[in-house]
């Protein structure tokens, strides 16, 4: 017995269905026969550090993506919290990066289209330095990349930039 799972989306990513039609016109690729992948590998390559990998590297990670949809008010990773294997994209909405003080919630960033998210941990392993959190309907791309050569392919500079912003740990 077969059954079929019907679901809508959210009123706002119907009304942003035009601005994400990219992601459905990607041309196929010849050596990925699922779709999905495809439409990864079409959004990733427009975004450093992304755009600096080969094209065969970018194809492994688009195959391994997990997408996630996040409502208004859900935290990604909270700040002190255990780094999990994932780095996060966003591939549409918004992300607030805040650091906890005092029973205060301090905005350090905002994250939109193709912003990276939990970096900086991932590479220090160490617990996250902020928070992250949706604050509208938001789509996530989740890559599982530790021990990944992806890692490789950020610069010495990078590396420093994660230092000193990504942790969370120094104030911009």
């Amino acid at each position: 017995m077969s059954q079929s799972l019907n679901f809508t989306l959210p009123h706002k990513f119907n009304q942003q269905k035009k601005a994400l039609s990219y992601l459905w016109s990607v041309p196929k690729l010849q050596q990925m026969n699922n779709v999905i992948p495809t439409r990864i590998y079409g959004f990733l390559k427009e975004y450093p550090p992304f755009s600096m990998l080969t094209k065969e590297e970018l194809l492994e990670l688009s195959e391994n993506v997990i997408v996630k949809y996040v409502q208004p008010g859900s935290v990604i990773f909270k700040q002190d919290s255990p780094i999990e294997p994932y780095i996060y994209i966003v591939v549409n909405g918004a992300i607030h990066l805040v650091r906890e003080e005092d029973d205060e919630a301090v905005l350090v960033d905002e994250c939109d289209e193709g912003d990276v998210l939990g970096v900086g941990p991932l590479l220090a392993g160490i617990s996250y330095g902020l928070t992250a959190k949706a604050q509208e309907e938001t789509l996530l791309y989740a890559l599982q990349i530790e021990g990944h050569p992806f890692l490789a392919a950020l610069s010495a500079d990078g590396l420093v930039f994660c230092q000193k912003f990504c942790l969370g740990h120094q104030k911009p």
